[in-house]
């Protein structure tokens, strides 16, 4: 606890105190009985004077005097009495408290702020996130200006972490006028991402067909990543999907898998795989502003004509994009994820076999990335893009909404169940601008396909 010696003002104030304590006895011996009589909030309140013996305690009985809307300067001398606010440093050195009270800011609806920074004053925060939280009380109480930072920076030991101290981040926000709280959820993100960047690998993968190859990440993750993969190349035309596993924390297995409705083989000419990896949450934009986010679930399809919903996401979007897709090969059946319903707040899934196969399938390992349209330029440096076409069997061009530096990694998936037939997308020809993309039915059908929305997304420089 940080400790403080009583301001000479406090000390005075409470001689004079104790003086007004013995009068008011003395003259309430001589009162009525009648007049002695308290009503239940005051004896509430009167009780807790004989058992205040820690900071909580006194925090606790200060609420109560702020939620009764009576924390105010006609009560000051009840309340610091009652309280023992004078026991404790981090509520009396300075005269915090008192002047809290005696600006008429102690209110029910800022008594929360106030109660968390006390409490940081007495113990300074340990990690960013406590001292973000810290300074999210500022916020809350509309002082995180220029005005308060000497306070906030001492109260909230902003200079104890990198992410806020280094390059005066966080001070020339506050400078400037922009810690708000219309704008501390963006900052917030942003400070969370400079201490600790969320690990972000992707890569191209040639000579990739039915065996399995192992890819070997970059840097390793501290947990399992959720991996996405595609084919970029179209070197093969028999229909087929890109598969993952097994999935780990520094490599992944990657294969191409053929369907087999006409026929036994499921030989496959070499192609280029796409990937990118990513740990699970939210994905931010150089703004703080989240912009999409990769999960993943567990899935099993019991029944060929079940389908799933996720409901809710960790961020708010207007047109966003769903690519989902296994992560393990637990089930021998060929099989990928298929969308429907795509929602700013939910969307369906099952796991589609081919039509030849029976449809149920064992339990695979799912991830998925929630991206919303358009062009987004993340915090590493890199653009991460969406965008939605309507596309049928024939290969059509899909340009990207800017251009990348360099060719970029490329998935895409349907959104929609606009034919019968089980489908996958593939692609080719990928570009700095754009990709060209189509559906693929299982070779047993006759080739064509309704027009489904797909979604493109690509990642890269």
């Amino acid at each position: 606890m940080r400790t403080r010696s009583q301001s000479p003002l406090a000390l005075r104030l409470l001689q004079s105190l104790a003086s007004i304590t013995i009068a008011a006895s003395m003259a309430a011996c001589a009162a009525e009985p009648q007049d002695q009589l308290l009503d239940d909030s005051q004896n509430n309140i009167a009780s807790t004077s004989q058992a205040v013996q820690s900071l909580a305690e006194a925090l606790s009985c200060v609420e109560s005097y702020a939620m009764s809307n009576t924390c105010d300067w006609s009560h000051w001398t009840e309340m610091y009495l009652t309280c023992s606010t004078h026991a404790f440093g981090a509520m009396d050195d300075d005269d915090y408290l008192l002047d809290i009270v005696h600006s008429g800011e102690c209110t029910a609806a800022n008594w929360p702020a106030y109660s968390a920074i006390i409490e940081y004053r007495d113990s300074a925060p340990q990690t960013v996130t406590e001292s973000l939280d810290c300074v999210s009380q500022f916020v809350s109480l509309n002082d995180c200006d220029w005005s308060h930072w000497t306070e906030m920076y001492l109260t909230c030991d902003t200079s104890a972490f990198s992410a806020m101290h280094d390059d005066d981040y966080l001070l020339d926000i506050v400078h400037s006028g922009e810690c708000t709280a219309a704008n501390w959820p963006q900052i917030s993100a942003l400070i969370d991402y400079r201490d600790a960047p969320p690990l972000f690998v992707d890569g191209m993968v040639s000579n990739v067909n039915e065996n399995v190859t192992t890819v070997n990440f970059s840097s390793s993750f501290a947990a399992t990543p959720a991996v996405f993969a595609a084919m970029q190349t179209f070197n093969g035309s028999d229909p087929a999907d890109t598969r993952l596993g097994p999935v780990g924390t520094s490599s992944f297995g990657v294969f191409v898998q053929e369907e087999q409705s006409r026929d036994a083989e499921v030989a496959h000419a070499a192609e280029a795989i796409g990937f990118m990896a990513l740990e699970p949450g939210a994905i931010i934009d150089e703004n703080g502003y989240t912009i999409g986010e990769v999960g993943t679930l567990s899935l099993t399809q019991d029944d060929a004509g079940a389908w799933f919903t996720l409901n809710g996401y960790l961020g708010n979007y207007t047109s966003p994009v769903v690519i989902m897709m296994t992560n393990s090969v637990n089930g021998s059946h060929a099989g990928h994820i298929r969308l429907k319903n795509v929602t700013s707040s939910s969307f369906s899934y099952q796991l589609e076999e081919w039509d030849y196969l029976d449809g149920t399938h064992g339990t695979e390992m799912v991830a998925y990335m929630i991206v919303e349209a358009g062009s987004h330029r993340l915090p590493n440096g890199a653009l991460l893009q969406a965008t939605t076409r309507t596309i049928d069997h024939v290969m059509q061009s899909v340009s990207f909404p800017a251009s990348h530096s360099a060719t970029p990694v490329v998935l895409s998936q349907t959104q929609t169940v606009n034919g019968p037939a089980s489908v996958v997308t593939r692609q080719q020809s990928v570009s700095t601008s754009s990709v060209n993309v189509r559906v693929q039915e299982q070779e047993a059908d006759d080739g064509t396909h309704y027009g489904e929305t797909v979604a493109v997304v690509s990642y890269g420089n």
